[in-house]
């Protein structure tokens, strides 16, 4: 159920106080990734374009970009914590022909 129009978005007051990487000044440093987030219901919004930080899944910590695309999502819609496609695979075998020749 979505969170209700009235109300001001979420976003963990924690956030604000991480040290956060700007990508466009720093590319160097861009690699180098301090913050590590756990809270993944909080709102994306405009201070956090062109950052880097890093969203826990549940087992790994996955490297997220910002962009301006992305404003008004939760940080969790971008870390996905299950597999896609590991066990649905579609196997496409021959089929073997049992008639008999005549």
């Amino acid at each position: 159920m979505a969170r209700v129009s009235w109300k001001i978005p979420y976003v963990a007051p924690f956030l604000f106080s991480k040290p956060f990487i700007n990508i466009e000044k720093n590319p160097i440093n861009s690699l180098k990734i301090k913050a590590k987030i756990w809270n993944r219901n909080s709102v994306v919004s405009k201070v956090f374009v062109n950052k880097r930080f890093r969203i826990f899944n549940g087992k790994t910590f996955i490297t997220l970009n910002v962009t301006s695309d992305m404003i008004g999502h939760r940080l969790g819609e971008f870390s996905f914590t299950k597999r896609l496609g590991h066990r649905g695979e579609i196997i496409l075998r021959k089929k073997k022909n049992y008639r008999k020749n005549k």
